[in-house]
């Protein structure tokens, strides 16, 4: 069987189950067919079989995964409740033993996550990735190990690790050496703006976040903008070495704190609430980093006019749009500006609230030393108003905010106070308020994803409302 066959089993994610964290790997069907050699990583899985009449035998798969199987390496079965406890019991009898079972999760976002079936990951999982309602709440009520134990060997969607006595055990890459007992893991697939990303969760006594594709870029980032964000306000996560692992990978302290997304949804905290938190810890931020300049051709080809060239044809009244644009932006040449250290990801699914009242910023792969300003604040601004809707709609929240909806007053309020500290004139305002939306739109027009386009959507609106006042 091909990975493509099996697309409910992210293969790529359980090569990090590996004790080195990487793995060639070989999935098996019912044991019936021929095996590759000395596999890192043997996934036994019957129950995707496209011929669901083919005779199962344990006893065959059992011992064609151990005889695949090389030295250190992982076994990873995923079957129906009654055939996975057969099949370990068969891998019993060839010397290999569970160590580890992981429910498959989808979450809302359409992420993918495999959750090991232990209480602090699951309860983890519910807090900060999972909708709140799923259905693992029930598990994690219950106190009693055995309630667990039963999950594993009765729940549907249940993959279990199995190794030979003595083995490293599986993610012994993220253990420290005198780590005893093994932390547990979430691991986690999920894409955003066409990119998929890999993350594991390691949250029992030393709690870490590895990314495992982007992670390099992300611990730069922090090694650049991090201090400066901390000094504002903002707890940020501080890069762990590892020891080995994937390549890329890179490792990173798990904050403390609910996503405002979560508690905006639940109505655990108001908008206004939010947005106040962020404008203060961003005008401080804003302000230690502040550089003034001017603004060039140079700058408003990357930042307006080359965006919406790309977007033209997508939207409704482009090329007028555009005609706008190009003749502010002769005008906008030489007016001066400050430029500031910016996170231009500052969704609320990032920005995670403290008890005490504190925020933690988290996912800084898309952070730049030199930008515009404004631009956080605007798009978290609506981001946070979109969250506390029960579809997170970001037209929605757009209009809330900027279209004399529920939240205009208090976003104009901190608007002003914002540009107070900065010193942004009502042009330079305008500058970066279309440019916002421009940069969130290309992004999402490189995706390529399917589905609705948001923030196409909102830049039609500034567009209009542009385009109206002009000819005025």
């Amino acid at each position: 069987m091909t990975e493509e066959s099996l697309p409910q089993l992210p293969i790529a994610l359980l090569e990090l189950l590996h004790p080195s964290g990487t793995a060639r790997s070989l999935v098996l069907d019912n044991g019936g067919h021929d095996a590759e050699r000395h596999a890192d990583l043997v996934v036994v899985a019957p129950a995707a079989a496209t011929d669901r009449h083919t005779p199962i035998s344990p006893a065959a798969a059992a011992a064609t995964a151990s005889a695949s199987l090389a030295e250190g390496g992982v076994v990873y079965v995923f079957a129906s409740a009654a055939m996975r406890f057969r099949l370990l019991r068969r891998l019993s009898h060839e010397g290999l033993h569970p160590v580890a079972a992981f429910v498959h999760v989808r979450s809302p976002d359409a992420a993918e996550l495999l959750v090991e079936l232990d209480r602090a990951a699951l309860n983890y999982a519910l807090a900060m990735l999972v909708h709140p309602n799923w259905r693992l709440r029930l598990v994690t009520r219950a106190t009693a190990r055995v309630a667990i134990a039963a999950a594993a060997l009765l729940a549907p969607r249940v993959g279990v690790v199995v190794h030979r006595t003595g083995d490293r055990p599986p993610a012994a890459w993220l253990a420290a050496p005198e780590e005893r007992p093994r932390s547990a893991l979430i691991l986690r697939r999920s894409r955003t703006n066409g990119r998929e990303s890999h993350f594991v969760y390691s949250v029992g006594s030393r709690r870490l976040i590895v990314k495992v594709r982007d992670g390099a870029v992300e611990r730069r980032q922090l090694e650049q903008h991090g201090a400066a964000a901390a000094r504002a306000g903002a707890v940020v996560a501080t890069p762990v070495n590892l020891v080995e692992g994937p390549p890329g990978a890179a490792a990173l302290t798990l904050l403390q704190g609910l996503p405002a997304t979560t508690l905006l949804r639940r109505g655990r905290v108001d908008v206004g609430a939010v947005v106040e938190r962020l404008t203060e810890w961003l005008q401080r931020w804003n302000v230690e980093t502040a550089a003034r300049s001017v603004v060039t051709e140079r700058m408003l080809e990357n930042e307006l006019l080359a965006h919406v060239r790309l977007l033209q044809s997508t939207l409704r009244g482009g090329a007028r749009y555009r005609a706008w644009l190009e003749q502010q932006a002769r005008g906008w040449v030489g007016i001066d500006l400050p430029l500031v250290t910016a996170h231009l990801d500052l969704t609320m699914a990032n920005v995670l609230l403290t008890r005490d009242g504190g925020i933690a910023v988290v996912d800084w792969v898309e952070a730049r030393g030199s930008s515009l300003p404004l631009v956080d604040f605007f798009y978290a601004a609506v981001d946070a108003a979109a969250a506390a809707g029960a579809s997170h709609d970001s037209v929605g929240g757009f209009r809330a905010c900027f279209a004399g909806g529920a939240h205009s007053a208090i976003v104009r309020t901190h608007e002003l106070s914002l540009r107070d500290a900065l010193s942004v004139s009502k042009p330079v305002r305008d500058l970066c308020f279309h440019a916002c939306w421009l940069h969130h739109a290309a992004n999402e027009f490189r995706s390529r994803a399917a589905g609705p386009r948001p923030f196409t959507a909102i830049v039609e609106l500034v567009a209009a409302d542009a385009c109206a006042a002009a000819a005025l």
